[in-house]
């Protein structure tokens, strides 16, 4: 069952690996204090929408793919300064087409340990490290 805290903005991330085992990630255009950082893409879930319904509009929207798969990875609750959120974040099991980028953002494919070479979000630091640990197991899309 899908619990999301009133107090707290949830928000879907997607883990998108490609035929080389490489995670997708997209560097943040806005707000201010946040831009130039990296984070996995994703979004805003909107009220009454699942965690699967609300990534595949998401990468859709921002990278122009069709999701046909996901599965929940990890999920966890973190305090930014400025605003609070709970993060759920799901593996991209399949998807239909080739990510571009649809809000501006640069986006890169890189090796899973290379992620700590990126100013990414802080939020993103805790999957960052299960998905170092985890990288042998986790299943990725294979074109």
């Amino acid at each position: 069952m899908q619990i999301i805290e009133p107090e707290r903005l949830a928000v879907v991330a997607g883990l998108v690996f490609d035929s080389q085992g490489r995670i997708l990630i997209g560097q943040r255009t806005a707000p201010e204090r946040y831009k130039g950082q990296w984070e996995f893409p994703g979004g805003k879930i909107q009220t009454g929408e699942s965690l699967a319904d609300a990534l595949t509009r998401e990468l859709c929207e921002e990278l122009g793919i069709h999701v046909r798969s996901s599965s929940a990875y990890v999920d966890y609750p973190y305090d930014y300064p400025d605003l609070r959120v709970h993060l759920y974040f799901r593996t991209v099991n399949d998807y239909v087409g080739v990510p571009e980028s649809r809000e501006g953002q640069n986006l890169k494919w890189i090796d899973v340990f290379d992620l700590n070479l990126y100013n990414t979000l802080e939020g993103s630091l805790a999957v960052i490290d299960m998905l170092q640990q985890d990288y042998r197991t986790i299943s990725y899309r294979r074109a």
